[in-house]
């Protein structure tokens, strides 16, 4: 007999979060490389002319479908923008959100085509802000599935485009944002020379910056616990050791933690050549404003209130609706790869706010039950023994 060990959670794990996730879709052009050469090459310089802290001003534009549902809450997007905020305090840079949050109620963005952008966005920028745009899911322009996308200063717009489900990795959005500030993968990119892995020729190859490991492109290369697990070797026969922790990489989202010293450096050197209309004015507060705001929180948090407990004497589990919402829900069970395992519509207003979910088929390990519906979301974990 199995036993079920229950908790709740605010929202879904990383590792759920990493079988969703896709390709970086920042397209590098040879201008932003060229001016890349030049910015790498002074950032120390250029950063300590700074004075004070760097706020930035975020404009939230979160997009529904037709039923209000976005998969996504202002909460889950303020606990990415407190970690945020700890990530980036080594660049000495603060994110700031407007209190108005932009809903577009619109199926047709939900499942966003690149193609769209203008139609989605000219109209919805906040100047002098960054705006990031959260949607369901992103198909670009080759039509490939993407998690996220920027664009490099050069090209004169302040907008991010993020995927719900890779929100919650904790690292696409960071990453992104390090491409909005001048980086680019740890691997450089195909048509320039690849950096030594003695490091003889890093401001000039690879990444352009000299305290990121040479790095072969970790795609499909790092395991489970984060270790590099190729055997790829330099043109001079060296075998690489790469970084798998570094947030620009294509190591796995769940690795991703951290960026360099001289990381840090280009994107403070970035904001100051590039961005530095971007300054939070009244109108946009510190994250810990709205962590401590249950007003805010409240008027526009869509969580779904639900109870998951175990049935005695049965490999199942009880998921019940507690809002008085009626109506259909999908139920949904994903196992730590984010498989979905099990899934079945609850339909409240002639079954009832109560469902039995038989898991017996299932081998011992942590799940995730997930209750969509009605404009609303929820999530707790399980663990099955």
């Amino acid at each position: 007999m199995k036993r079920f060990i229950l908790s709740s959670l605010l929202i879904l794990s990383a590792l759920l979060s990493q079988a969703q996730e896709s390709s970086c879709g920042t397209e590098l052009t040879a201008e932003h490389y060229k001016n890349l050469v030049e910015l790498a090459g002074n950032a120390r310089r250029i950063a300590a002319m700074r004075s004070g802290s760097i706020k930035i001003p975020v404009k939230v534009h979160i997009v529904q479908n037709e039923d209000g549902y976005s998969g996504l809450s202002i909460d889950d997007i303020i606990v990415e923008f407190d970690k945020l905020n700890d990530l980036f305090s080594g660049a000495d840079m603060e994110f700031y959100l407007s209190s108005e949050v932009d809903y577009v109620k619109d199926g047709a963005f939900y499942d966003f085509n690149q193609n769209e952008e203008a139609r989605l966005a000219a109209s919805r920028d906040e100047p002098n802000a960054l705006n990031i745009y959260f949607v369901g899911s992103i198909t670009n322009k080759q039509g490939n599935e993407i998690c996220g996308y920027t664009y490099y200063p050069e090209a004169g717009r302040d907008r991010i485009f993020v995927a719900g489900g890779c929100l919650k990795n904790s690292s696409t959005l960071a990453h992104e944002i390090g491409h909005y500030f001048s980086l680019i993968h740890t691997h450089g990119i195909s048509g320039i020379d690849p950096e030594a892995v003695n490091g003889k020729n890093c401001e000039k190859a690879g990444d352009l910056i000299c305290d990121t490991p040479a790095d072969p492109n970790l795609l499909g290369k790092v395991d489970g616990n984060c270790n590099y697990t190729a055997h790829d070797r330099d043109a001079n026969g060296d075998a690489y050791d790469p970084d798998t922790r570094n947030i620009m990489s294509y190591a796995p989202s769940y690795c991703r933690s951290e960026f360099s010293y001289e990381q840090f450096e280009v994107m403070t050197a970035s904001y100051l050549a590039n961005k530095n209309y971007l300054v939070a004015n009244e109108n946009y507060s510190p994250i810990a404003d709205f962590v401590s705001s249950v007003r805010f929180n409240d008027e526009v948090s869509n969580k779904l209130q639900i109870k998951v407990y175990a049935n005695p004497g049965a490999d199942q589990l009880g998921v019940e609706i507690l809002d008085g919402l009626e109506g259909e829900f999908r139920v949904q069970v994903f196992n730590i790869m984010g498989n979905l395992v099990y899934e079945q519509s609850m339909d409240t207003y002639n079954q009832g706010n109560k469902m039995i979910l038989d898991l017996s088929a299932n081998v011992s390990g942590v799940y995730f039950v997930n209750v969509v519906g009605k404009g609303r979301h929820a999530s707790e974990k399980v663990m099955l023994m």
